[in-house]
């Protein structure tokens, strides 16, 4: 009896049990704001209000916030409707039968959570292809146990970083495959996807064509050049597709720095039309690799030049044009899109240890492997989580990703030290051994990481150091929220942050919020609450705002006291009667302060 349990306990059983699991934790944990749709990040509440103004009858082709700006004429977005799509086809089936509001509850955790149920599923078939089966068991579990991946995955996570961790992790699988034209005209779609989602998959879609294009240039192994062919056309004519299909045919002949559009899509067509024509008049073998790296370098440099002869501005990339002020206020305490120094501190270990202790793993994996192909797979583990690693430094952000790609090499780790530790027979040693194979646990690894920056790394605070930075935006509670929908609808004048959940939780509107297309408004905004209050005022009926917002204790709000203490951001949070400006009551409890300013 106890043999057929165990047998019905195949690895991918134990991934969906595990997910089950974790998917009920997050709900228990997240109940709270589930119940007042309260988000855990601004692009997720703005996310919200750009699904409901589509179901709401704005154009498919249209993604502009016309709550944002209003007096400006609304605010112009960057956002694909490609994840709209989901959301808003799941919101409008339920709603006949809940109701809209429950339905949007129900959609955003479902949403999140059935990507993570996918994450499992692949991460189950990665392991699989390693070599060592108790990888298929242990993987998926250290996944439940690494917040840097689940957070990504949590209930009301509806924006798009998720699913492009997941369009990674389905183009590493089939990395790890057989190379076929098949497999890489999919995991081209799978990148033309992630671009088409954000530009901001722009590197990690370079890294997998980089990996592929060496992988044939060096081995020249069979059908590593047709998998090449076909993920670079796939890729080119996918993003093309995909543009055309969610921002129009008028949108092929666009210019914009921070998303698929004409430079870009040239970038990528000229390399794809440059191997595809030329690789098969190659010579093949490994005498002949310098001709292939030749080749490659001819058509990554044929591919710079026409993104400098389309729009040499997008060398600077897209942030180059932003304000000054916009740029050190906002831009410059992103703190997922600075560098992983900036500041250096126990956030920085959690975002780097599992990386590390997962790219030891590997490497050791890849030497000890017991055949050649195994060995082939764990390389292509070790140079992909070595370049998303590298990536995660420069961009914070992309630390999910490389985790992810870490978690074979750090299961591998824990079971060679476990291993070691068994064979050991003096007690002592094995003791020790054994609790060292627990360095294999991302949170452990994160821990150990952050412990070893706090002892040679100066003490630093995210909020202290700037804005908000993409974090929970709380201070908009039900309180506040009740007051504000009490009152006529009107545009609201309120620091970046909490302008998306302003939006998202009442009706009315905003004049900016930290996206960074609509820098002229960002930076009147921020410029008026460091600014003179008497100055201040004026600019904030220059943007038809009658209301002022603020939410004293936020980090946004402690930057502009901090860099203005006599601007209108701290007059206001220090309580003092200003001319022009009204008082208004939110209620007893409320964690936001408003005040009308007079006509």
């Amino acid at each position: 009896m106890d043999t057929e349990r165990l047998s019905w306990l195949t690895p991918s059983r134990v991934a969906l049990l595990l997910w089950l699991l974790t998917a009920g934790l997050l709900l228990f944990a997240q109940w709270g704001d589930i119940a007042t749709l309260q988000t855990n990040n601004p692009d997720d509440a703005l996310r919200l209000v750009q699904v409901r103004d589509l179901l709401g009858g704005q154009s498919w082709w249209d993604v502009s916030q016309y709550r944002i700006n209003p007096a400006g004429g609304g605010g112009l977005m960057h956002w694909s409707r490609l994840i709209d799509l989901p959301l808003a086809t799941g919101i409008a089936l339920l709603s006949p039968l809940t109701g809209p509001d429950l339905a949007e509850r129900i959609i955003a955790c479902l949403w999140p959570l059935a990507l993570l149920g996918l994450l499992f599923a692949l991460l189950v078939r990665c392991a699989a292809s390693l070599g060592d089966q108790r990888l298929t068991l242990l993987v998926p579990a250290l996944a439940a146990t690494n917040y840097v991946i689940i957070y990504q995955f949590t209930p009301l996570r509806v924006d798009h970083h998720n699913a492009q961790v997941l369009l990674s992790l389905a183009i590493v699988h089939l990395m790890l495959r057989p190379a076929t034209a098949l497999r890489g005209m999919l995991a081209g779609l799978f990148a033309a996807t992630h671009l088409a989602i954000s530009l901001e998959g722009l590197p990690a879609v370079a890294l997998f064509a980089a990996l592929f294009a060496l992988d044939w240039a060096w081995t020249d192994r069979p059908g590593t050049a047709l998998r090449l062919k076909a993920y670079m056309v796939a890729l080119a004519g996918g993003a093309i597709a995909l543009q055309t299909a969610t921002r129009g045919v008028s949108s092929l002949t666009e210019s914009w720095c921070d998303a698929l559009s004409l430079p870009w899509l040239g970038a990528l067509g000229v390399a794809a039309l440059l191997l595809a024509t030329v690789m098969p008049w190659l010579p093949t073998g490994a005498q002949a690799r310098w001709w292939r790296i030749g080749m490659l370098g001819v058509a990554g440099a044929a591919s710079g030049a026409t993104l400098l002869l389309i729009e040499p501005g997008c060398t600077a990339g897209p942030f180059a044009a932003l304000d000054p002020v916009v740029k050190a206020y906002w831009y410059d305490h992103v703190r997922e899109g600075l560098p992983l120094w900036n500041p250096l501190d126990r956030v920085s270990g959690f975002a780097i240890g599992p990386t590390c202790v997962g790219l030891i793993g590997s490497i050791m994996a890849w030497r000890t492997a017991s055949d050649e192909e195994s060995r082939h797979r764990w390389l292509i583990i070790c140079a992909t989580l070595l370049g998303t690693g590298l990536l995660s430094l420069m961009v914070l952000r992309t630390a999910s990703t490389a985790q992810m790609i870490a978690l074979p090499g750090c299961a591998a780790l824990g079971l060679m030290l476990w291993d070691r530790a068994r064979a050991m027979t003096s007690t002592v040693p094995r003791i020790g051994a054994s609790l060292a194979a627990f360095i294999a646990v991302p949170p452990l690894a994160g821990m150990a990481a952050a412990i070893m920056i706090s002892a040679i790394a100066p003490s630093s605070s995210t909020a202290a150091a700037g804005g908000n930075g993409g974090l929970g935006t709380s201070c908009v509670d039900p309180v506040s929220v009740a007051a504000l929908n009490a009152m006529p609808t009107t545009t609201i004048l309120a620091p970046l942050d909490i302008g998306p959940d302003l939006l998202q939780r009442t009706p009315h509107s905003v004049v900016a919020t930290g996206h960074h297309r609509n820098n002229a408004a960002m930076a009147m905004t921020i410029n008026t609450f460091i600014g003179p209050a008497d100055q201040a005022q004026a600019m904030a009926r220059r943007s038809a705002a009658t209301l002022i917002v603020i939410c004293p204790h936020a980090p946004e709000t402690a930057t502009f006291r901090r860099v203005a203490p006599d601007g209108l951001a701290a007059r206001l949070s220090r309580g003092e009667a200003l001319d022009g400006l009204d008082p208004l009551p939110l209620g007893q409890g409320a964690q936001l302060r408003a005040w009308q300013i007079k006509p």
